[in-house]
């Protein structure tokens, strides 16, 4: 809300205007939202024991708290949530399903052509995260006979427990590529 305000000296010469002053209004809005049963420490994975859904007032219009159950449980806390607490998304994060040096299944799709394979995981990832990935199964072939294995290493998007899968999209692509050195296309 905006108003102007005077001093209340009417004369023109003599005023001293208060100049724009600004009236906050405080407002709320009620919401379902996840809340917190109990304490929950950083790490901790949500459940139906720590979390329920509850109508809550939202005083901020920047706080995206999570609305449903099922954006929470078995996922982990990122941050310890006091009991009472409402639940905001960016507090949510999905668990590992892929560490460092598993052996997993790697589906590589093309066309109507599903290619399975094992690969050993180079890197940690959560669902939806891409990571790189080395082929367990890949030979270097001479003449008519395999030869020593070759160490082959690719970018895939963790599907599931131990598992990932390839081609890329491109925005999987440019997520994999945001924090690293630019893409250098041509020679």
């Amino acid at each position: 809300f905006f108003f102007q305000a005077a001093d209340g000296i009417r004369d023109q010469p003599r005023s001293r205007g208060l100049g724009d002053v600004y009236k906050r209004q405080l407002v709320a809005r009620r919401t379902l939202a996840v809340v917190t049963i109990r304490k929950i420490r950083s790490g901790e994975a949500f459940s139906r024991d720590n979390v329920a859904t509850r109508p809550v007032l939202l005083e901020r219009d920047r706080d995206r708290p999570v609305t449903e159950l099922s954006g929470v449980l078995g996922k982990i806390a990122d941050t310890s949530l006091r009991s009472g607490a409402i639940v905001l998304a960016g507090q949510v994060r999905h668990p590992l399903l892929v560490h460092r040096d598993d052996l997993g299944t790697v589906r590589c799709f093309s066309g109507g052509v599903v290619l399975k394979t094992i690969g050993r995981a180079e890197e940690d990832g959560r669902l939806g995260q891409v990571i790189q990935v080395c082929n367990e199964r890949a030979f270097r072939e001479i003449g008519r006979r395999r030869a020593d294995r070759v160490r082959t290493t690719f970018s895939a998007r963790v599907s599931g427990i131990r598992q990932v899968v390839t081609p890329l999209t491109d925005q999987d692509v440019m997520a994999s590529h945001r924090d690293k050195e630019p893409l250098k296309v041509g020679g």
